[in-house]
């Protein structure tokens, strides 16, 4: 079960000049929760930001800043974001500085698709919202131009949620409590299941947890604020805070807990049985925990994925081309060696023993054990904006604001969906699963 990508700013650093001037945190929701058995593309709020000052030119790969030749010392761009409603951010750039002349006013405009072309008049508010046509990433570059005519332009990758704020709902499995003692209230913006626990993001950035309690997954989740992200592995947690630096709890049997990786230049995470990985900034991608069937020395190269979910043994990851990558165990059963081969992938999800991803079309595809119905009785429809894998059992989430489930069913994860619409996000767990809805 993993937890997506709530959303979240995909940084990259340009200079170490830059990097001392400038530091945007970035968050998003996304719409998919990530999970270990099962994960949730959710939804997901991600963050992260950084920055950059230096010579012209461009990096070639995440942020980048491009400045003009003319003389004097140009402005600095940079910019932030928040979520203000689905597949809408409010985008702000007044972090971008003018260190030769700081009393005078900065003129910025906004590209929102990176097509050369800019969407936005010369302006001087620095503020602007902006309603996106899809969920998931899109680069956005910000231009500031200074009182002298001298630009700076500033490129990063946002992620863009479906999600607002919602109440959750919880069904299947009590035993641990993961119904009944499920938060009220709604003030909620991203949900994660694990085997017998949950966790939510509050919309003050905060994470609520409950159910089993027996190696500290409730009792010793991080306090505070500034958390955009929640995962839940088998017996621990992961969670992303906005600067981009990751915190786990919970049973560390596997170094789960003790090699976390330090950093701050993360934007998504995702939890297994006894491994988690995360996806940098920059694309690439960092495992950790159990190894046995080389969930972290498996661990692809590159610097071109935009998600990643983890299973019970094995992880998923999507590449910006659409297509998958997965590695791990495979148990005989196929959840690896027969990912399918498609590029039209836009989400990805890893359960126990199976996996799904989501297809441009909103079409989704299911891969692996089939004991429970797990791909044969996959839904066929188009239309879904959010897939979650559970255990055994997996939960979709359409763009009518309704729910589906298969799978599984000996705890009512099928049988006790809710029904109607207004949901945002969708999550499985173990026997459970939850959702937030408006």
């Amino acid at each position: 079960m993993e937890a997506r990508p709530c959303g979240s700013f995909s940084c990259a650093r340009t200079s170490e000049e830059r990097k001392k001037l400038h530091k945007c945190t970035a968050i998003a929701s996304n719409e998919t929760s990530l999970k270990h058995s099962r994960q949730v593309f959710v939804i997901l709020l991600a963050a992260c930001a950084l920055a950059a000052c230096g010579g012209g030119g461009s990096s070639s790969s995440g942020s980048s800043s491009s400045k003009s030749a003319a003389t004097g010392q140009p402005p600095a761009a940079s910019f932030f974001g928040a979520v203000a409603g689905p597949y809408e951010l409010q985008l702000d750039a007044s972090t971008s500085t003018d260190a030769e002349d700081p009393l005078t006013a900065l003129f910025v405009r906004w590209d929102f698709d990176d097509d050369g072309s800019w969407d936005s008049a010369w302006s001087s508010d620095k503020s602007i919202r902006f309603v996106f046509p899809s969920a998931g990433s899109h680069k956005v570059s910000l231009q500031v131009r200074d009182s002298d005519g001298r630009t700076d332009i500033f490129r990063e990758t946002v992620w863009v949620s479906n999600l607002g704020n919602g109440a959750v709902i919880s069904w299947g499995n009590n035993f641990f409590g993961q119904l009944t003692y499920s938060p009220t209230g709604n003030g909620f913006v991203q949900v994660d299941g694990g085997p017998s626990h949950s966790l939510a993001i509050t919309n003050h950035d905060t994470i609520s947890a409950w159910g089993y309690d027996g190696f500290g997954q409730i009792s010793q989740a991080p306090t505070g604020g500034g958390f955009f992200q929640v995962a839940c592995g088998g017996l621990h947690s992961v969670a992303l805070r906005r600067d981009g630096s990751l915190v786990s709890w919970g049973y560390n049997y596997s170094g789960q807990i003790s090699l976390t990786p330090t950093g701050n230049d993360f934007v998504q995470v995702s939890a297994g049985e006894f491994h988690s990985v995360a996806l940098r900034a920059d694309g690439s991608l960092y495992a950790w925990g159990d190894d046995e069937a080389n969930q972290v020395s498996s661990l692809p190269m590159g610097s071109d994925f935009t998600q990643v979910a983890c299973g019970f043994s094995h992880s998923v990851a999507l590449r910006a081309d659409g297509s998958l990558y997965a590695w791990g165990d495979d148990g005989g059963i196929g959840y690896v060696l027969l990912t399918p081969p498609d590029q039209d992938f836009i989400q990805v999800s890893a359960g126990e023993f199976h996996s799904l991803a989501l297809k441009s079309d909103g079409t989704i595809v299911s891969w692996g054990a089939d004991n429970h119905g797990q791909v044969r009785n996959t839904p066929t429809r188009a239309g879904f904006v959010q897939i979650d894998a559970g255990v055994h059992h997996s939960v979709a989430l359409h763009a009518d604001g309704s729910v589906v489930s298969w799978g599984r069913d000996d705890n009512g994860q099928v049988s006790q969906t809710p029904i109607g619409t207004g949901f945002m996000q969708v999550a499985a767990g173990g026997f459970h699963s939850i959702a937030l809805q408006r």
